[in-house]
């Protein structure tokens, strides 16, 4: 079927009005948003959001039947009510708030990179990247300084007590001033110079306990400098997306928070078109939900990429679409909040690759309330 008469089919339908009655079948909209909803070679739709949905619909003992619409398309019926539900859920945003009815957030994710293999450094590079970076030689300088500093003041306690080290001219006092503090401070010793006079020692017992502070808490921060950058990535904040060329799909949640923060980007068809676009050069990274790209990467070994997580001021959270004041949403949270109740919820998170995901419990955001939910991204 052609996609001009697929089009006309699905406006002939969105002008035809809904049936009355309790009992008639529901229409539930979906579309592919792996892991939530998929479709496989035989047209049978699977995926968290989806069977989610299937246990629902037993509980409530309704009949329904699934359409497959584009974003555009499942927003009209919605309006018209020719939709009854979404069973792909879609992130939480105050613009779907103010349009639709939503069920309560059953699921919270993040947002994530994919980004070419080469993109992270090496160890041992990024290593040497940080040694040199403005924050560490920032750190340094001023530590050269009290070296100095404290390599004058030692030559001035030793300098009549030792002179086979600290007399003679200044200039050679002082300098073996600072090689003592500058060995003591890296090695904890210095090799053939021993402080001789009792203000030198007491000095010198002084300096070597703030060395041991002062050395462990460089390393420590240097250590977990590496390990931040190498797990989170070099992009961390969702503001920094400006400064690279980005994609992400034409009309999802991805391109919505990089318009909010006035990011231009690369639409993509898909997750599929956004990581080829990627790992052949066209865009730097691809902005997608978390969740999509780690099941993308799953079930598509050959083509290898990063995913790096963007830092965000909250998770997203994944809700069903009903129409504005629909009838059937306090049914169906009743519902959604008995089976995710129930261990058939925890399987289904096992069974697509998100059981160790943080979910956030209905119950506890609504506090036992069960108005309309408001809710941010």
């Amino acid at each position: 079927m052609s996609a001009a008469r697929t089009a006309v089919l699905l406006a002939a339908w969105l002008a035809v009005p809904a049936p009355c009655g309790a009992a008639r079948r529901l229409v539930v909209g979906v579309r592919g948003f792996p892991p939530f909803a998929m479709k496989d070679s035989m047209g049978r739709w699977s995926g968290l959001g989806v069977e989610l949905w299937d246990e629902i619909a037993r509980d409530l003992k309704v009949d329904y039947e699934f359409r497959e619409l584009g974003i555009e398309q499942m927003k009209e019926g919605l309006r018209r009510g020719k939709v009854d539900l979404c069973a792909t859920p879609l992130a939480l945003t105050p613009e779907r708030e103010e349009a639709f009815d939503l069920s309560h957030p059953f699921y919270t994710g993040g947002m994530a990179l994919a980004l070419r293999p080469e993109a992270r450094d090496h160890p041992w590079w990024a290593a040497i990247k940080i040694f040199f970076s403005w924050g560490t030689l920032s750190l340094l300088a001023p530590i050269g300084v009290a070296m100095v500093i404290l390599g004058c003041f030692v030559w001035r306690l030793e300098r009549r007590h030792n002179h086979e080290h600290f007399g003679g001219k200044g200039g050679r006092g002082i300098l073996a001033g600072i090689y003592w503090v500058g060995s003591t401070f890296t090695s904890g010793t210095c090799e053939g110079v021993a402080l001789k006079s009792p203000a030198g020692r007491v000095f010198a017992l002084c300096w070597l306990l703030c060395c041991a502070l002062a050395l462990s808490t460089f390393t420590a921060s240097l250590a977990s400098t590496m390990v931040a950058r190498q797990s989170t990535g070099r992009f961390m904040e969702l503001s920094e997306l400006k400064k690279i060329k980005i994609g992400a799909g034409g009309l999802s949640a991805g391109a919505e928070l990089l318009r909010s923060v006035g990011a231009d980007f690369t639409p993509a068809q898909g997750v599929g078109d956004g990581v080829r676009d990627v790992l052949e050069g066209r865009t730097d990274a691809f902005f997608a939900a978390d969740e999509m790209l780690r099941w993308y990467r799953d079930h598509h070994p050959d083509e290898r990429f990063l995913i790096e997580p963007v830092k965000m001021r909250r998770r997203s959270m994944y809700a069903f679409q009903l129409p504005a004041r629909s009838g059937l949403r306090k049914r169906i949270n009743v519902s959604l909040l008995k089976v995710l109740a129930m261990p058939v919820w925890d399987d289904l998170k096992t069974r697509y690759s998100l059981a160790e995901e943080s979910e956030m419990e209905p119950e506890v955001r609504f506090g036992g309330h069960h108005h309309h939910a408001r809710a941010s991204p």
